[in-house]
This record gives structure tokens, C-alpha cells and sequence, in this order.
């Protein structure tokens, strides 16, 4: 994981963490990053323009990508996910957004558009 700063929590995937070596936590210089850094080593890498002033200004994290051959332990060994255990009141009821989503769709098949079995 790197470290926590500046507009928010910036981790890495787990495919970048097998080029990240063991027990780094910190980008080696120190550099503040936040999740902009990631799309910055991509533009970096592939020698893309910025897509915002935000990614234009961050620092990518290439520095911290120094393997040459890629970890084959696993950084998730040893993690608990915590569990909640609670059941929420809306447990197993579609949401707010999958109802209306229905609505939609029932709408649509019921004006017989084009694609739809009611022509």
C-alpha cells in the first residue's frame, strides 16, 4: 500500500504490487500521492496527455514499480476481511436504482421500440 495523502487514499492494485518490492510503504523519494498518481504512471508509460489539470500536476509512482521480475508472494496472505454481520433492513430487496431501472426497461418494452418482443 502507499501512503495515505493529500485528496485521498491511494493503493495499489495487486498487479502492480508484484513490481512493488516487499515492505515498501512509501514511494521511495517520499513524494506525497493520491489515486491520480496511478492514471499519471499510465500517461507516463504509454506517453499519453494528462486528461485533467488534476493528473497533469500528480506524481506517478513509476519510481516505486522497481522489479524487474515480478513477486510471486501473495500481499493479501494473512488479511481478515472484516465481516459486519449485520443484516441491513433492505437486505435481499432490489435497491432504489434496480427499481427504477425496471421501470425504465418495463416502459420501453411496453412502447414497442425497436428490439423489443411487443412488435
Amino acid at each position: 500500500m502507499l501512503p495515505q495523502s493529500r485528496a485521498g487514499v491511494c493503493q495499489t492494485s495487486p498487479m502492480a504490487q508484484a513490481s512493488i518490492p516487499t515492505g515498501l510503504n512509501a514511494i521511495p523519494d517520499a513524494t506525497p500521492l493520491d489515486h491520480t498518481s496511478i492514471l499519471k504512471t499510465v500517461e507516463t508509460l504509454g506517453g499519453l496527455d494528462p486528461l485533467t489539470a488534476r493528473d497533469a500536476v500528480a506524481v506517478d509512482v513509476g519510481t516505486a514499480l522497481s522489479l524487474t521480475v515480478a513477486r510471486t508472494d501473495d500481499p493479501l496472505d494473512g488479511v481478515i476481511v472484516p465481516v459486519s454481520g449485520v443484516i441491513t433492513p433492505a437486505a435481499g430487496a432490489p435497491s432504489h436504482l434496480e427499481q427504477v431501472l425496471d421501470d425504465l426497461l418495463a416502459r420501453h418494452l411496453r412502447e414497442g421500440s425497436p428490439g423489443s418482443d411487443t412488435e
